[in-house]
C-alpha cells in the first residue's frame, strides 16, 4: 500500500519530492501547502491534484488531508513548529535540513515522536554526493584503513543571502550540518570535541558567521579540519583525507587515491547509484517498513545539530566543547 503525503512547502527545496514521488508506487502525493500560489500551482501540474487538495494554511491542511506522512520543506525557523504538530498528529515525518534551528527544540519533537509511534527522518542528501560514496567504499572495503585526518574545504561567494541571512552563525546552520554529516560518513566514528571560529568578511551580507573554522575530533582519534565560508572570491568543493594506506581527494563528483607507497594515482569508481533525493526517500520507506533507523533517521540528527550548536558555542566562548557532554545535556543524562 502507498504512503499516503501531505507536503507543506512546495517551492524551492520542495520541488523534488513534488516530482519524485509521483513516480513510485510506494508513494502518493495526498496534500499540498504553500503560501505562494504559482509554486502550488506547479505543484497541482506534477501531481495532477486539484484545488480541494490544495492549501494555503499549514495547520488547516495537517487537520485536514488524511496521510500518513508529511515531507516538510520550508524555511528552517518552521521546522520546529510544524514537526512538532506533525508527530503530535500521529504523522510520520520527512524534513529537509537542518532539523531545526535549535538542539533542545529537535530534542523536543524527537521525544513527541517516540511517544507518539512515528518516525522522523532529515534531507541530509550530501553524503550521497557520488566521489563521497566512492570514498566510503574505499574505506569500507579497508584497503587503506581507517580515516585519521581529514581536510574539507568548502569556499564560494554567494550574491545574497538564503534562510539563514539574521541567522548567528550562519554558515554552521546552513550549510555546516550537511559538511559535518559528509565527514561523519568517512570516519564512521563517534564525534568527540569540536573547537571552531565563527567569522564574517566585511563585505558578507549576512548578519553573523558567514564563514567558519572548525576542528572536529572523533572516537579513535581521527580528527578533521573544516574551511568554510560563503564570502570568498573563490570557488573550492574539496575533501582529501588521509588513511594508512594513502590519501583519498574528494571533489564533488569524483574521488581519486593517491597510494601511499608512491603507485599510480586510481580514479575511484561509486558504480551505479540511485540520486541522493531517492536515496533519503529509500532510506525513510524502509525504516518505516520495519527496517533499522538510517544514518539520516531522528535520533542521529540530534548528533549533527549538537556539532552545529556546539560550534558556535566554541566559537563565542573561546573554548573547545565536549560533544557527548553536551548532547547529554540537552537530553537530560
Amino acid at each position: 500500500m502507498a504512503l499516503r503525503t501531505l507536503h507543506i512547502g512546495v517551492g524551492g527545496r520542495g520541488v523534488w519530492p513534488v516530482k519524485l514521488f509521483p513516480k513510485r508506487d510506494d508513494l502518493a502525493v495526498v496534500g499540498l501547502c504553500d503560501i505562494k500560489a504559482d509554486a502550488l500551482e506547479k505543484a497541482r501540474e506534477a501531481t495532477g491534484l486539484g484545488e480541494a487538495a490544495c492549501y494555503t494554511d499549514w495547520r488547516r491542511a495537517l487537520d485536514e488531508v488524511e496521510c500518513d506522512a508529511v515531507v516538510v520543506i520550508t524555511p528552517p525557523q518552521l521546522h520546529h513548529e510544524m514537526c512538532l504538530a506533525a508527530v503530535r498528529a500521529g504523522k510520520h515525518v520527512l524534513v529537509e535540513k537542518p532539523f531545526t534551528m535549535d538542539l533542545a527544540e529537535a530534542v523536543e519533537v524527537v521525544r513527541a515522536a517516540e511517544a507518539s509511534g512515528v518516525k522522523l527522518s532529515v534531507g541530509q542528501q550530501a553524503r550521497y554526493a557520488r566521489g563521497n560514496l566512492a570514498a566510503v567504499d574505499l574505506i569500507r572495503s579497508g584497503e587503506v584503513g581507517r580515516p585519521q585526518a581529514a581536510i574539507m574545504t568548502r569556499l564560494s561567494k554567494r550574491p545574497g543571502v538564503h534562510h539563514s541571512g539574521e541567522q548567528r552563525h550562519s554558515y554552521a546552520w546552513e550549510r555546516g550540518v550537511h559538511d559535518y554529516d559528509t565527514a561523519w560518513s568517512l570516519f564512521d566514528a563517534e564525534p568527540r570535541r569540536v573547537s571552531a571560529v565563527c567569522f564574517n568578511p566585511t563585505w558578507s551580507p549576512y548578519a553573523h558567521g558567514a564563514g567558519m573554522y572548525s576542528v572536529v575530533e572523533y572516537e579513535g582519534g581521527g580528527v578533521c579540519t573544516f574551511t568554510c565560508s560563503f564570502m570568498s572570491h573563490r570557488s573550492d568543493n574539496s575533501m582529501v583525507v588521509e588513511c594508512e594506506g594513502g590519501s583519498i581527494s574528494v571533489d564533488g563528483s569524483s574521488a581519486t587515491l593517491i597510494p601511499a607507497d608512491g603507485g599510480e594515482p586510481r580514479v575511484l569508481d561509486p558504480g551505479e547509484r540511485v540520486g541522493a533525493e531517492e536515496q533519503v526517500t529509500n532510506d525513510f520507506l524502509a525504516w518505516l517498513a520495519g527496517g533499522p533507523e538510517p544514518v539520516n533517521g531522528m535520533h542521529n540528527n540530534l548528533w549533527i545539530l549538537a556539532m552545529v550548536e556546539a560550534t558556535g558555542v566554541a566559537s563565542d566562548e573561546h573554548r573547545t566543547v565536549d560533544l557527548p557532554a553536551y548532547l547529554a545535556e540537552h537530553l537530560g543524562g
